[in-house]
């Protein structure tokens, strides 16, 4: 299995995994070593930069399949608790 991220800006990373499915538990591991880095380095201030863009509600927008491990309340939480909406 390969899971990967990416935004306009950047390519995430690509994590792969030797067996087929996963669990809640393994997909919020790499919601937190994949989604959650990439999501600090985009929103980072560059050094020497000037002025610097404010975010808002539409600045991102996550999505993810109805994979039963991506609907479970633990996931909806950590995504809430860091502020990652979601597409319906």
């Amino acid at each position: 299995m390969i899971w990967a991220c990416f935004s306009g800006k950047q390519l995430g990373p690509i994590l792969s995994f030797e067996q087929g499915g996963i669990g809640s538990d393994e997909y919020m591991e790499i919601l937190y070593e994949g989604l959650i880095p990439m999501i600090d380095d985009l929103l980072a201030i560059s050094e020497g930069v000037d002025m610097i863009q404010v975010a808002d509600e539409n600045t991102l927008l996550f999505m993810h399949d109805n994979a039963p491990c991506h609907k479970t309340e633990d996931i909806r939480q950590l995504l809430e608790e860091n502020h990652i909406p979601t597409m319906s």
